[in-house]
């Protein structure tokens, strides 16, 4: 997957490796398979999982985490 960034993004004119990265959650419904994983989120009102996920600035993906929507946001108080 980092190969394939890199192609893409060398081919769009950017640097190989990522220069800056976009950081966001966003909650997704439950599914029966989403087992304990699943939990409220309050603030959303839904039962759900939180993904936490970091791309570069073509859209491409860095990082992805999975948690109970219960969890809060880092910088969140």
């Amino acid at each position: 997957m980092d190969d394939l960034r890199a192609v893409l993004s060398l081919a769009a004119g950017r640097p190989a490796g990522p220069t800056a990265a976009i950081i966001d959650s966003r909650t997704l419904r439950s599914t029966p398979e989403s087992g304990e994983r699943a939990d409220y989120d309050g603030g959303k009102r839904k039962k759900g999982s939180k993904i936490h996920m970091a791309v570069d600035m073509l859209g491409h993906l860095l990082a992805l985490h999975v948690t109970p929507t219960s969890s809060e946001d880092p910088g969140e108080v």
